[in-house]
């Protein structure tokens, strides 16, 4: 069901590849999947060649998530801006998926007719039970999840916290605290979305409450990827008070969303304030105009932060566009040429 959510278009068949760790990792060889450097171990290789692409398939999201294997494995995506996680969720017979951005087909519906893509999402994830599942993912905790050996459970907590694997559980529940709180931000993230489209007004807004909180105590990310298609009024401050405080990095993907001039104003004004880069993807979101986009560069101009701005479908002049079109192409152009030094100096040659 996945697979066909995600990767398949109408009327063609698909051959998505998954790596499953349970049936990967050999379950007692615990030392070599815990090494000292994770990033040599198969979990880690998988996960690299999928680019840090999760699917979540989920049962009894209270018994899934309160596996401490589950938490590791998601754990080893924190500090990887563009991971992504889906989630699946399978009862009945029946499999709801919520997907992270838009699947290949919205997306070809994104480019033929705007806005149609982003409907398509919003109403095959119109009966995802999000509440639910945002009730399990938000309340991670890794000091109460288990695993079926005990000595297995004490490997992976010394893991969390960077302690030698076979050493006694240490009395200092900091790192394990960081951990969990660091793994229901990264959950937040993915719920975003749909807790703008999902339930009543009041259970709407204590959900997205609830992961700006959660985004927002991760102070340990320095980059943040948000898809935001279709946002609808007066949440873009929301999410504002949800931003990391430590953040250098920020994308938003806000494509044909019903924000206004005030909004984007009202977010250049709260932005944190070690932001070194901000990307907005405003294409479509055609409240905006140059006076929104005047009062964002305003606001960020007494500091170094780059803004890049996809503007268009919206009431912004073809001259601001043009100029911001200009400059991410130079911006791209200096990154090509920064990577081609760092390559020539690796080797001694210079690159033609």
């Amino acid at each position: 069901a996945h697979a066909a959510t995600r990767f398949c278009q109408p009327g063609s068949s698909y051959d998505a590849p998954y790596w499953v760790g349970a049936f990967a990792i050999r379950q007692h060889a615990q030392e070599e999947l815990l090494a000292n450097d994770l990033t040599k171990s198969g979990l880690y290789k998988a996960l690299e060649a999928s680019h840090f692409s999760l699917c979540l398939v989920l049962t009894d999201p209270a018994v899934a998530l309160g596996r401490l294997w589950c938490a590791f494995e998601t754990s080893l995506c924190l500090e990887q801006p563009t991971a992504s996680l889906d989630v699946s969720v399978c009862t009945s017979g029946s499999c709801e998926v919520m997907t992270h951005g838009l699947t290949e087909n919205e997306e070809q519906m994104e480019l033929q007719r705007p806005g149609s893509g982003i409907r398509a999402k919003a109403t095959r994830e119109a009966t995802f039970p999000l509440e639910a599942i945002a009730e399990a993912l938000l309340a991670v905790d890794v000091r109460r999840a288990l695993t079926m050996l005990e000595d297995a459970r004490v490997r992976l907590l010394n893991g969390f916290s960077g302690r030698p694997l076979l050493s006694p559980l240490s009395d200092d529940r900091g790192p394990l605290t960081e951990i969990s709180t660091r793994l229901r931000a990264f959950f937040a993230a993915s719920l975003w979305l749909g807790a703008s489209w999902t339930g009543d007004g009041d259970s709407r807004n204590e959900l997205r409450a609830r992961c700006s909180e959660a985004l927002r105590s991760d102070q340990r990310r320095r980059a943040l990827h948000l898809h935001l298609e279709g946002l609808g009024d007066e949440q873009l401050l929301h999410i504002a008070e949800g931003l990391p405080q430590e953040l250098q990095e920020l994308r938003l993907w806000l494509r044909c969303a019903s924000i206004q001039d005030e909004e984007l104003a009202a977010l250049s004004k709260v932005l944190p304030p070690g932001l070194k880069y901000v990307w907005l993807d405003l294409q479509h979101c055609r409240n905006i105009t140059d006076g929104g986009v005047e009062a964002l560069v305003d606001n960020v101009s007494s500091r170094e932060v780059a803004i890049d701005l996809s503007l268009s479908g919206t009431q912004v002049s073809t001259k601001v566009q043009e100029h911001f079109a200009a400059e991410a192409f130079k911006r791209e152009e200096e990154q090509k040429y920064g990577h081609s030094k760092l390559i020539e100096r690796a080797l001694g040659v210079a690159l033609c």
